[in-house]
C-alpha cells in the first residue's frame, strides 16, 4: 500500500481546477461551468481551518474557480496515472488556475499541495481525508501553504482511482488543493450548517447554500446561486424592490438588477433596501413564468395554463415541463446511453439530461464525465488498460473490434491524458455510431413523447366506449403509454372495464365482429371483411388484437380527425409559449397551446411537438391575412421552415394549416 505527498507549490503567482469523480453529488454552474465542492472537500476545509484556528488566523473560503481547477487535475492524475504538479499539456497551477477563470489579477498569490492515500477498504474516505490532512500537515512545504496567513481561498478537489507506487499500484485518493490571494473577483462556494448561518458573497458569481437552518443570505453582486435550505432563510438586497426585476417562477425564482442576477432555491423572504416580504408575494400571477435576458430553462407546471416568456438569450421554453423530443440534444442522450451503459434512457433519466444539455447547464462532455464516473460504466470498464478499455467499448458499442489505427491512435490520446469520458463521447457520437442507432433512437422519441399518444387514447375512447374521453382519463392513459406501458395492454385494460363488457363480453365472434364494425366504424361489416376477421379469429387472433387494428384502421383514423382537433380545441387554450430574441427551443406539451412569434424575437426557433389543436400566434407581423403569413413558409426535409426577416421558425415534422395561424 501508499501514501505519498508532493513538495508543495507556492509561486508569487497562480492556480488551477475542472471534472468530477469520487462518490458525491458534485454539481456545475452556468456560465462558467465552475463546481462545488462535495461533502468530503468541506470536511477537508473543516480539518484545515480547525488547524488554522489554532494558530489565530482567518478560515479559507471555498473558492469556486479554484475548485474546477483542483478537481480537473485530481481527475487528470488518476487518467493518466500520474502524480506531479506538471499537468496536461505540460500546464503548471498558475495555468490551469487561469484557465478555470479564477481572477488574479492586482495583488495576488497562488500556491498547490497535492496528496494520495491508499485506500483503506472504507466505502466513505473520510479516513483517507484524515490521512491526506495529517500527512500535509506533517509535511513543512505543504504545512507552509495550509498555514499561509496571505492566502484567503482554497478549492479542494478530491479523485478516486488507481495510482502506481514504488511498492505496487493500488486504488487510492488523490488531492489536490489550490491556495490564492487576489485583488480580483472571487466566485465563493460557501455553505452553512445546521444553524441558522449568515453568509454573504463579494461581488463574483457565488453558490451560496444555507443547509438547516433560519439563515441569512447576501450575494454581494455578480451571478449567484443561492440555495437556503431547510428552515426559513431570508435573501437580504442592498437595492429598493422598485430597482429588482422578478423573473422566473416562485418555484425557481430570478432576481435581477444592474450587476446581479440571483437563481433562488428555498428562500422564504426578500429583504430589500425599503422592506422585507415574503418570496410568495413578489409573484402576483402564478400562471407567468418570466425568463431572464439570458439563457433560461423554462417549465410550465403541466396542471394549469402558463405564459412562458423567454426573453433575450437562448432558451429553452416547455409547457407541460417535459418534451424536447426529435431534436438533436434528445438524441445525443439517447446515443450516449447506449455507449455508456449499453441500454436505452430510462424516461425520467432522458428527459433531465435534455433539459440540462438544451439549457447550457451542461455541456455534452460533462455530461460525459458524469455517465463514465457511474459504478454501472465503471463495473465493466474500470480495471481496465488503456488498450483494453478502447477494444472493448468499440465491440460493446460499434459491435467489432476496432482497427489497428483507430486503436493506436484512441490509446495514444489517452495515453497523452484525454479522459476516457472524451473516448467514449468520440465513439458515441461517430457517424458509424449514429447510424446504428438512428432507428431505434427514433423509434424511443416517438414512444415516449406524450404528444405521440393523444390521437390513439382518443380513438380508444371512442372507438370502445363510443363516447369522448374525461380529461383526467386521457391525460392518464397518455402518460401510462408514453412511460413505456405497450398499447395492447392498454387495450386489454380498456376491455376488462365494465363499460366495455357490457356491450361486448358475452358475444360469439361474429357478433363481436359485427358490434365493432358499427360502433366503430359506424356501419354493418361488408362480406369480405367479415369473412377475413372471422378466419383469423378462429385462427387464433386475440379480440384485443382486433380491436386494436380496428381503432387504428386508417378509415377510423380519418373518420375521427375532425372530432380530435373539436374535441382538444373545445377544452381551451392552455400554454402560451412567447420567445424573444435568440435561438430557442419550444414544446408545448398535449394541450392546445399557443405559440407566439414576433419581427422582435430575432433568431432561430424550433418547435418540436406542434399538434393540429396549437395555435400560432402571428398577429405582430402585420400582415394582412393568413395567405401572406403562409407564403412565408415552406417544407423543408419533412418540417416546415417560417422565415420573415431575421426570424427563423423550424416547426418539426409538422404542416402549419390555415385555421391553425392567426394575424
Amino acid at each position: 500500500m501508499g501514501d505519498t505527498v508532493c513538495g508543495g507549490y507556492s509561486p508569487a503567482a497562480g492556480m488551477p481546477r475542472s471534472a468530477d469523480n469520487v462518490s458525491r453529488a458534485k454539481q456545475d454552474r452556468t456560465p462558467e461551468m465552475t463546481t462545488t465542492a462535495s461533502d468530503l472537500e468541506r470536511y477537508m476545509l473543516d480539518l484545515i481551518n480547525a488547524d488554522r484556528a489554532t494558530q489565530g488566523l482567518e478560515p479559507l473560503l471555498l473558492e469556486l474557480n479554484l475548485n474546477t481547477s483542483a478537481q480537473a487535475h485530481s481527475d487528470w492524475m488518476v487518467a493518466t496515472d500520474t502524480f506531479d504538479h506538471e499537468g496536461v499539456g505540460g500546464s503548471n497551477p498558475t495555468d490551469r488556475m487561469r484557465a478555470a477563470d479564477m481572477d488574479l489579477s492586482g495583488t495576488w498569490r497562488s500556491a498547490e499541495n497535492i496528496a494520495a492515500v491508499s485506500v483503506s477498504g472504507t466505502s466513505s474516505y473520510y479516513d483517507e481525508v484524515d490521512r491526506l490532512h495529517t500527512n500535509l500537515m506533517n509535511s513543512p512545504d505543504h504545512y507552509a501553504n495550509l498555514m499561509d496567513p496571505r492566502l484567503t481561498v482554497i478549492g479542494i478537489g478530491i479523485s478516486l482511482g488507481p495510482l502506481t507506487y514504488d511498492t505496487g499500484r493500488f486504488n487510492s485518493v488523490l488531492v489536490t488543493q489550490n491556495f490564492a490571494m487576489t485583488g480580483g473577483l472571487v466566485d465563493l462556494d460557501l455553505a452553512g450548517g445546521s444553524g441558522p448561518d449568515v453568509l454573504s458573497g463579494q461581488g463574483g458569481d457565488d453558490f451560496i447554500a444555507g443547509g438547516a437552518g433560519n439563515d441569512t443570505l447576501n450575494g454581494g453582486g455578480g451571478t449567484d446561486t443561492v440555495d437556503g435550505g431547510a428552515g426559513t432563510d431570508t435573501l437580504v438586497l442592498t437595492q429598493d424592490r422598485d430597482q429588482v426585476t422578478v423573473g422566473g417562477t416562485e418555484a425557481a425564482p430570478l432576481l435581477s438588477a444592474p450587476g446581479m442576477e440571483l437563481s433562488l432555491l428555498g428562500v422564504e423572504r426578500v429583504r430589500f433596501g425599503d422592506g422585507e416580504v415574503a418570496l410568495a408575494d413578489l409573484y402576483g400571477d402564478p400562471g407567468e413564468i418570466t425568463g431572464t435576458s439570458g439563457d433560461d430553462l423554462l417549465e410550465g407546471t403541466g396542471a394549469d395554463a402558463n405564459t412562458l416568456m423567454g426573453l433575450a438569450g437562448n432558451d429553452v421554453l416547455l409547457g407541460d415541463g417535459r418534451g424536447l423530443y426529435g431534436t438533436d440534444v434528445s438524441a445525443q442522450v439517447y446515443r450516449l446511453y447506449a455507449a455508456v451503459f449499453g441500454r436505452e434512457p430510462d424516461v425520467n433519466g432522458h428527459q433531465a439530461w435534455v433539459k440540462l444539455l438544451a439549457s447550457g447547464a451542461r455541456t455534452l462532455e460533462q455530461v460525459a464525465t458524469g455517465f463514465v464516473n457511474a459504478p454501472e460504466f465503471q463495473a465493466t470498464y474500470g480495471a481496465t488498460t488503456n488498450t483494453e478499455f478502447v477494444t472493448l467499448l468499440f465491440v460493446n458499442v460499434l459491435g467489432r473490434p476496432p482497427q489497428a489505427a483507430g486503436l493506436n491512435g484512441l490509446v495514444g490520446n489517452l495515453d497523452s491524458g484525454m479522459s476516457r469520458a472524451e473516448v467514449v463521447l468520440i465513439i458515441a457520437e461517430s457517424a458509424e455510431h449514429q447510424a446504428k442507432r438512428a432507428g431505434a433512437q427514433a423509434d424511443f422519441d416517438v414512444a415516449h413523447d406524450p404528444t405521440s399518444w393523444v390521437d390513439d387514447v382518443y380513438r380508444l375512447y371512442r372507438g370502445i366506449f363510443d363516447r369522448e374521453p374525461d380529461v383526467g382519463g386521457l391525460d392518464g392513459w397518455v402518460t401510462s403509454l408514453a412511460g413505456g406501458t405497450a398499447f395492447q395492454t392498454v387495450v386489454a385494460q380498456f376491455m376488462a372495464s365494465p363499460e366495455f363488457q357490457s356491450t361486448y363480453g358475452a358475444t360469439t365472434d361474429a357478433d363481436f365482429i359485427t358490434l365493432l364494425y358499427q360502433n366503430v366504424l359506424g356501419r354493418s361489416p361488408d362480406a369480405g371483411g367479415f369473412a377475413a376477421w372471422s378466419s383469423q379469429l378462429a385462427g387464433g387472433m386475440t379480440r384485443e388484437t382486433l380491436v386494436e387494428r380496428f381503432v387504428q384502421s386508417p378509415e377510423f383514423v380519418a373518420g375521427t380527425e375532425g372530432d380530435l382537433i373539436a374535441f382538444m380545441r373545445g377544452l381551451g387554450a392552455d400554454d402560451v409559449l412567447r420567445p424573444d430574441a435568440g435561438d430557442d427551443l419550444l414544446s408545448g406539451g398535449l394541450w392546445a397551446d399557443t405559440f407566439v412569434f414576433a419581427p422582435s424575437g430575432d433568431g432561430m426557433k424550433t418547435v418540436t411537438d406542434l399538434e393540429p389543436w396549437d395555435s400560432i400566434d402571428m398577429t405582430g407581423f402585420g400582415y394582412a391575412d393568413v395567405g401572406e403569413a403562409m407564403a412565408h413558409m415552406r417544407a423543408e426535409d419533412g418540417d416546415t421552415v417560417f422565415e420573415d426577416g431575421a426570424v427563423r421558425v423550424v416547426f418539426l415534422d409538422a404542416e402549419p394549416e390555415a385555421a391553425m395561424i392567426n394575424v
